[in-house]
């Protein structure tokens, strides 16, 4: 998922990402990393659970900005874009980041939980 948050670096994000997803994964509910929302504030005591809502709410600006928070999405339409466009793409997409949703397929198997591990 694409969040905008320029306050952060890839990395960073990818740190803290990974901090709370093997946190989740350490209580058992891993894969509540895939669908932040879908418990009331009040089911979630997961100190990771709220952090990843936190990074996850920040994709409304990504979408306001581009009309997406879609990767896939946005490769398709930097793809067709005008060589000027592509050219600026840091300076036009310098505050997005890329969201790690808890989840890795490899042939129709979920391989994160071992990624992690």
């Amino acid at each position: 998922m694409l969040i905008w948050l320029p306050e952060l670096t890839q990395a960073a994000l990818d740190a803290l990402a990974f901090a709370a997803h093997r946190r989740l994964a350490w209580e058992g509910a891993l894969q509540l990393a895939a669908a932040p929302f879908a418990l009331g504030a009040e089911d979630a005591s997961y100190g990771a659970l709220e952090a990843i809502r936190a990074f996850e709410s920040r994709s409304g600006e990504a979408e306001a900005r581009l009309g997406t928070n879609s990767p896939g999405v946005l490769g398709a339409a930097l793809m067709r874009a005008k060589r000027q466009v592509y050219a600026d793409r840091a300076r036009l997409l310098g505050g997005l980041r890329l969201w790690p949703r808890g989840r890795f397929f490899v042939g129709g198997e979920d391989i994160y939980p071992r990624l992690i591990g």
